[in-house]
């Protein structure tokens, strides 16, 4: 959207299917100033942390629910859902059993001992943009998002990225200067490790084509 907005402003956004002037107002506001306003005024209308509620869509917990949930519990966030699943007062609202009340602790539990991990989809998007980064580098032969992301586990710690390439000390330079990055913690002759944007650690590592196979299995097994 930003690409976009750059090359054509207002014009270029509403050329975008679906994406009328007043929508194409908002995408300008928030790149111009990082937030929406609308958006902030709805937020102050609403006591409930939507976002929390977001990673149990899977199990059947949609904006209803939630506001059901609101409406007859008090329930404003994760927090107070889970008290509320362990204290069995989730089966009392309508269209919540004891089974679905079974499933949402054990899912907030799950949630908890995942903490520090993100969820595939959440940084799908954002693995992608960085391999395509590093694609386009010159010297770059192969760039390849290894370890649990590479494995599509449901979610992930951290993102390790397998290069191939003869000029480690351009591709590494470069890693490090990308505007996701937000702090190198660590830099060698062939190993760069840095934290992103969103908190989470990324890994580059970059191989010639005679170390590549061995370093395929070494990560692929993390």
């Amino acid at each position: 959207m930003e690409e976009i907005y750059n090359r054509r402003k207002l014009k270029g956004l509403t050329e975008i299917p679906s994406v009328g002037k007043a929508i194409a107002l908002k995408i300008e506001e928030y790149i111009i100033t990082g937030k929406i306003e609308y958006l902030e005024e709805l937020k102050k209308r609403t006591p409930i942390n939507i976002e929390e509620f977001y990673h149990l869509e899977g199990i059947g917990i949609g904006p209803r629910t939630v506001k059901a949930l609101h409406d007859r519990l008090g329930i404003k966030n994760l927090a107070e859902l889970g008290k509320a699943a362990a204290e069995g007062k989730i089966h009392s609202v309508p269209g919540f059993s004891y089974k679905k009340e079974g499933y949402i602790l054990r899912k907030i539990q799950s949630l908890k001992k995942d903490r520090g991990r993100y969820l595939l989809g959440d940084i799908y998007p954002l693995v992608k943009q960085i391999e395509a980064r590093l694609s386009s580098i010159k010297d770059v032969r192969k760039v390849t998002a290894v370890g649990s992301f590479r494995r599509m586990k449901e979610t992930v710690g951290d993102i390790d990225y397998l290069v191939l390439s003869d000029a480690p000390e351009i591709v590494m330079d470069y890693f490090a200067s990308m505007p996701e990055v937000d702090e190198v913690l660590g830099k060698g002759p062939s190993k760069t490790f840095v934290k992103l944007n969103n908190g989470m650690d990324a890994d580059l590592l970059v191989v010639s084509k005679r170390k590549l196979w061995f370093s395929l299995a070494i990560l692929y097994r993390k």
